[in-house]
């Protein structure tokens, strides 16, 4: 196209009716705000507003030589200066128009470019890869931008469908993320990243393509398994083992956080579960919970499904304790977590707790523990039916299946052990065949 050269004049909006008026340097050279108003000072103040895309949402304010709140490099020697195309308001002191000239432009340094945003969300993207760096496994993307959510956000989020033997995940309400878009204005930012293998062995997380993020703020991995931080501004790459120890991957592992704040390492959470009389006692204690405002406790029956079932403000003592008094008969194996929330909005998640319920639900096995080849197992007030016993040893192999008949009310059934079982611990599972669902479990010891 053709450049604009010369003099340009605006017209200035009615003082009448508005005594602002928006303009636009509109030429491919930055110009002095200064230069500009003396020329036109018949009709403008010797004062302009700008507004930058980054920050808290406020304009920049410029007055006879001074700034108020400008963005990143701007001070008085430089409030002045406006980039190409950038718009400022002006405060009209007549009516008229006035005049861009080319004595307006500058060859001064414009700081940087945050008056107008970035051609793309500023974005972290993390790799898996092999531990000597040859192969990506899967890949992740985190977004910044002024519509990203805490919370998944079906128009700005993109769930994942790998499953392959190793897989990397954003993760957001529990659900698994190859794309996340968070807030763009938050001071800090945690984002959980999930990671699942297959097989045992060294790998490497990689992150790249952060240039476009604000540089005074820093980003910083933490590793709760192993209870260390890292710099990803002073080393991107990050190298890890996966091993026999769950908690050495899956969604607690990693997380990276992005802003000037202290971190929460609730790797020094210690949480316990325990069945008692009226429920589940919930206990856990923290090391240092310095900056944390509350806990939620979260409840779920599986390890990837959670709900917030209570909120316990963080207190003095380190010490907490809650009762879950909700459970039911159906109720068998039941996964809980604590999810802390900073001061500032930090959402940070302790280890994944376990417990099995071993509801009774009018089934009783004898004798228990097992001391000959007879295992009798008695119905009381159990719906009548077709039911499944499965005897499981400590690898989880079922070594002992049988059906019987239940015709309701009271019965007792036997089970022919034999020569099956060795010594040791099993878990006895009973299922109705009709419906295929769960009635009971329980753990048998073998003793003869």
């Amino acid at each position: 196209g053709v450049l604009t050269t010369g003099n340009v004049s605006v017209l200035l909006n009615d003082t009448t009716s508005h005594k602002y008026t928006l303009l636009a340097n509109p030429y491919q050279s930055p110009i002095s705000y200064t230069a500009f108003q003396s020329s036109n000072s018949s009709k403008i103040n010797n004062k302009m507003w700008t507004y930058s895309p980054f920050g808290n949402g406020n304009y920049t304010t410029y007055l006879q030589g001074v700034i108020a709140n400008g963005a990143t490099g701007y001070d008085n020697a430089r409030g002045n200066y406006l980039s190409v195309g950038q718009a400022f308001f002006v405060e009209a002191n007549a009516n008229g128009s006035v005049s861009f000239q080319e004595s307006h432009k500058t060859n001064g340094v414009i700081p940087n470019t945050q008056y107008f945003g970035t051609a793309m969300n500023p974005m972290l993207r993390v790799g898996l890869k092999t531990g000597n760096d040859s192969v990506l496994l899967d890949e992740i993307l985190v977004r910044f931008d002024k519509s990203g959510t805490r919370n998944y956000n079906q128009t700005n989020d993109a769930i994942t469908f790998n499953s392959g033997n190793q897989v990397l995940t954003s993760i957001k309400e529990g659900k698994a993320l190859s794309i996340a878009t968070h807030p763009d204005n938050l001071s800090i930012d945690t984002t959980q990243i999930g990671i699942s293998s297959q097989r045992n062995g060294f790998y490497k997380l990689k992150f790249s393509d952060f240039e476009g993020m604000d540089v005074t703020k820093s980003i910083t991995l933490m590793d709760n398994f192993l209870g260390i931080s890292q710099n990803i501004r002073e080393n991107p790459f990050y190298d890890f083992n996966v091993s026999a120890d769950s908690n050495s991957q899956g969604n607690n592992r990693f997380k990276v956080l992005v802003g000037n704040g202290t971190a929460l390492y609730l790797d020094k959470i210690s949480l316990s579960v325990t069945k008692n009389e009226e429920g589940v006692g919930v206990r856990w204690s923290v090391a240092n919970q310095t900056g944390i405002h509350s806990y939620i406790v979260e409840k779920g029956y599986d390890n990837f499904h959670f709900a917030g079932i209570a909120t316990l403000i963080a207190k003095v003592d380190n010490n907490y304790t809650f009762e879950d008094n909700s459970l039911s008969d159906t109720s068998f194996t039941i996964y809980y977590r604590i999810k802390a929330v900073s001061e500032t909005g930090v959402i940070n998640y302790s280890n994944v707790a376990k417990l099995i319920t071993n509801y009774e639900s009018g089934i009783t096995l004898y004798p228990n523990p097992l001391k000959d080849r007879v295992l009798n197992v008695s119905f009381s007030n159990v719906a009548a039916g077709k039911y499944e016993i499965s005897i499981y040893n400590s690898l989880g192999e079922k070594v002992i299946e049988q059906q019987f008949s239940h015709a309701g009310g009271t019965s007792s059934h036997s089970l022919t052990i034999g020569n099956n079982l060795a010594g040791g611990i099993y878990n006895v599972v009973i299922s109705n065949k009709g419906s295929g669902s769960v009635v009971c479990r329980k753990r048998l010891v073998v003793s003869y």
